[in-house]
Parts: structure tokens; sequence; C-alpha cells
């Protein structure tokens, strides 16, 4: 949730990042992200203290009939009706968008790991509304 980016930006850098970057590790950040109104906010990783920030904002992925339908089954239907709270089916869509994002973070540090002829020896996967303390 970009919305919410902006007020845990400095809990990222002061909980996450300052702590692995003092025990002498240097920190990447992969970010792939959904294009709404709040998607400037993530140029804010841009002055962390990370040694490389790539950055991917895209539209919302469209999610194919076979995998809502194989989610929606997953779960019964009053799980369904609170996680979604009065959107049908909008937390299967979300959900399925995030975990989206995650793999194309992921195929960007692949990509990054094959270019540099480096492997990271740790990653850390979080959602980016998350406040760190």
């Amino acid at each position: 949730q970009l919305r919410s980016f902006n007020s845990t930006v400095c809990s990222i850098e002061k909980h996450l990042l300052r702590p692995i970057i003092a025990e002498g590790y240097s920190v990447h950040l992969f970010v792939v992200a959904e294009e709404n109104q709040d998607s400037f906010n993530l140029q804010l990783l841009n002055f962390s203290l990370a040694s490389s920030v790539l950055i991917k904002v895209l539209p919302r992925p469209e999610v194919g009939k076979k995998c809502f339908d194989a989610f929606q089954k997953r779960f019964n239907y009053k799980q369904l009706k609170w996680l979604a709270r009065s959107k049908p089916g909008g937390y299967t869509k979300e959900y399925l968008a995030r975990l989206r994002y995650r793999e194309m973070a992921d195929v960007m540090r692949e990509q990054w790991e094959k270019a540099h002829e480096k492997q990271f020896a740790w990653m850390i996967v979080s959602r980016m509304d998350v406040f760190y303390v």
C-alpha cells in the first residue's frame, strides 16, 4: 500500500537498512509496486543508505480465471468474505497481485546477480506498508 509508504520509509531506513549496513553488509533494494497516485513516494528510496535501488512501477496485473478460481477454492466462503471486506473477490485479486510483484522482484534480483556475477547470502522479503520497530 503505497499510500502508507511515506510514513514507513524512515522506519525501513532506521530499523532495517542502517543495522544491516552497520554489520558490514551492502543492501540492494528490488521493489515492484502498483502504479497509482502514490507511486512517486518510492523515489524516496533513492535517498536511502542502500547500495543500489531498482524500482519497477506497473499497472495491476490481470488475474487469470483459473488462478482466481483455484484460490477461491482454497478458502471457505466466510474467510474470503471477511478478507475481502465489501469487495467480492477483492482479496483474492489483491493477494495474487502481491505474489506476482514478489515474483517480478525476484527476477530483478536474479538479473542483478547474473550481471554482477555475485549471489546474495540472504534476503528480506517484506510488505512496504509495515512499520518496523
